[in-house]
């Protein structure tokens, strides 16, 4: 089901950095000095890490993986994503960012 064009009035964007790690054993998140550190098991080859990264983000926030997109430093492993959501979904990022 489609959003209603009022719910999708009430969605925000809201960019924030990442650093990729490819090659790692496990994926997973973690969170240093408001940076998420995005370990993927992916090579970096090929925007395979990068396309890896966008859905470990978007598992770990519970979000739909259209709603997570890289903005910047698609072959850098510093990059710039976008996440597009309701305020339930933004806190969850602020939380994880290490926000109080």
């Amino acid at each position: 089901m489609l959003p209603s064009p009022a719910d999708r009035a009430r969605e925000a964007t809201v960019r924030f950095v990442v650093r990729v790690h490819p090659g790692a054993r496990v994926a997973r998140v973690a969170s240093r000095d408001g940076v998420l550190e995005i370990y993927v098991r992916a090579p970096a080859r090929e925007g395979r890490a990068t396309r890896e990264a966008l859905v470990v983000v978007a598992d770990e926030l519970g979000a739909g993986p259209s709603r997570v997109a890289c903005q910047r430093g698609e072959h850098s492993r510093t990059k710039l994503f976008a996440l597009t959501g309701d305020a339930a979904l933004l806190e969850r990022l602020r939380v994880l960012l290490g926000g109080d």
